[in-house]
């Protein structure tokens, strides 16, 4: 069937007596699946939020300053949260990728430049886990 491929084509062959246009209609019966089917896990097993996609925290990178800061963050967290001892040893994140300069999916050279070259990178990533271990000695 042509013009299915989005559900766009179901529009075409709609009634034109129908006040809701089937591709509509159609996205609509599966929101409503899928809200019903989260709502039973959720009461089943006493749980709150979306199944199919975690929450995450989300803004804008407005300065070089905030770009340093959350990379440093994202590469870096996996050590506060006691995943490993460096960040060089997380294979989720890309730190590796901008140590080694080697990369299928990510432009390490813009990166790499906003932070001040690969030995401010290592540098600052390097104090972070410092600052980190500092932190759960006090503690």
């Amino acid at each position: 069937l042509q013009g299915f491929e989005n559900l766009g084509g179901l529009d075409a062959h709609a009634k034109e007596d129908s006040q809701k246009p089937y591709s509509k209609y159609i996205s609509q019966q599966f929101s409503n699946f899928f809200n019903a089917y989260t709502k039973a896990i959720n009461k089943k097993y006493d749980r709150k939020g979306g199944l199919f996609i975690q929450n995450f925290k989300r803004r804008i990178i407005e300065s070089q300053t905030d770009f340093v800061n959350v990379m440093v963050y994202i590469h870096t967290n996996p050590v506060h949260h006691g995943y490993c001892k460096k960040p060089e040893k997380w294979k989720y994140t890309s730190y590796n990728e901008y140590r080694f300069m080697k990369s299928d999916f990510v432009r390490l050279s813009d990166g790499i430049q906003e932070i001040g070259g690969i030995d401010n990178f290592i540098h600052l990533h390097e104090k972070k886990v410092e600052i980190l271990k500092e932190l759960k000695l006090e503690e």
